[in-house]
């Protein structure tokens, strides 16, 4: 047990002192606070004005009184004209002024209005259009208010299993969905082709025999394993803490308000799941990295050698943003049950379906049973895949290495 321990810990101080760790975390965090920052800024910079007060010209009594009561805040003027209300204008009495004739109305301002206002505005043009012509119809303010009521839709769908969650939600759990995508695909991509490469350099260098004498094969293939995943849950720890940092302290609103959703809306047993999804498409994802550096004689080779998983990986990547969408169909139901896709899949049936404890245990027991099976076979594997420094293809080095290892 000692001597796994201190693999654990030359493989994490080794990594968490280099200039590569450093700096990519630290890069990271700029990127980040950038993204954060510099929208906000810009929006800051360039927002459009505020309408605070309009002149109308063309107005009668009536279609002032309307304006009046739609745009609560917005004060409204009577201009006798268009000349009149430009220079109250120019001496910034009024924000702007809107001039109406017959069905054309333009709204004149000396910069640009935000949207929300231009909406506002719209739309009380609109009510009082609506107003004339039932005038003109005598059409009372009783039937005008009867025909201008929405109508409501309520949709019910027989046979389904789509979660009864409100619209705030279902974007959250969509949110977190894609969020434990996105992590194991950097789990896999990034952390699993560190362990590939700490122990293709080591064979690169031919110290391989003198670990093996000293330590056996399966402590050097844990140890390995383990070290990576706590740089992993380090450098992933301080994205989470300084990235909730800069987004509390730096962010718009709705940046702000985009995360405290997804964080409150989804319940606890949904990020649980996430959690041992995480841990458990790791622990898969990792052991093959790990069993494919054991086959690699020379560090130049490991992407040559790490295709066949990034294919797979972009697979998994590729059903699981479709699976979001559509997560109730047989392709994303069936391969949350093959181990490759599992973590990704099932976990978005728990977010965003009412998938029975029975699926969900069954799609965690293929999923561990695979991960130990794959350990065992790895570990099988890796006695005698460590020593084999020929250039050889894939399957005439795992060949090799089961021969190796049945020997011993």
């Amino acid at each position: 047990m000692y001597k796994f321990w201190v693999l654990v810990s030359q493989t994490y101080k080794s990594k968490i002192k280099s200039k590569g760790f450093v700096w990519s975390t630290l890069l990271t965090m700029i990127f980040l606070f950038a993204g954060v920052t510099v929208p906000n800024l810009i929006d800051k910079m360039n927002s459009n004005k505020e309408l605070q007060s309009i002149a109308v010209v063309g107005s009668d009594e009536v279609t002032k009184d309307i304006l009046e009561n739609s745009l609560a805040n917005i004060s409204v003027q009577t201009a006798d004209s268009s000349e009149e209300a430009k220079e109250w204008l120019n001496q910034k009495e009024v924000s702007g002024y809107l001039e109406m004739k017959n069905d054309e109305n333009t709204l004149v301002t000396l910069d640009p209005v935000n949207s929300e206002d231009i909406t506002s505005l719209s739309q009380a043009l609109q009510m009082t259009k609506v107003q004339q012509v039932s005038n003109e119809l005598d059409v009372s303010g009783s039937d005008l208010q009867n025909i201008l009521s929405p109508i409501n839709l309520d949709t019910t769908v027989l046979n389904d299993n789509q979660k009864s969650l409100s619209e705030k939600e279902k974007n959250a759990a969509e949110n977190l969905a894609i969020g434990l995508l996105f992590l194991l695909y950097t789990f896999v991509t990034l952390y699993g082709t560190m362990i590939a490469m700490e122990i293709a350099k080591e064979k690169g260098s031919r110290i391989m025999e003198v670990i093996i004498s000293s330590s056996s094969a399966t402590t050097h293939f844990f140890g390995k394993l383990v070290g990576v995943f706590l740089i992993s849950v380090t450098q992933l720890s301080i994205f989470g803490i300084l990235g909730y940092f800069i987004i509390t302290n730096f962010g718009s609103d709705m940046i702000k308000g985009f995360m405290i959703d997804t964080i409150q809306s989804v319940s606890s047993v949904v990020w649980v799941y996430a959690v041992i999804f995480a841990l458990l498409g790791y622990l898969f994802y990792g052991v093959l990295a790990a069993f494919v550096g054991s086959l690699v004689s020379k560090v130049e080779d490991i992407n040559h050698y790490m295709s066949p998983l990034s294919y797979i990986l972009m697979i998994a990547f590729i059903l699981s943003l479709l699976g979001v969408s559509t997560p109730s169909s047989l392709l994303v139901t069936v391969g949350s049950y093959i181990p490759f896709f599992a973590p990704m899949l099932m976990f978005i049936r728990i977010s965003l379906l009412e998938t029975s404890n029975l699926e969900i245990i069954a799609s965690m027991l293929i999923l561990i049973t695979s991960v130990a099976s794959l350990m065992w076979l790895c570990v099988r594997f890796y006695q005698g895949s460590v020593l084999i420094y020929s250039n050889q293809s894939i399957l005439k080095s795992i060949k090799s290495a089961w021969k190796l290892a049945a020997e011993k």
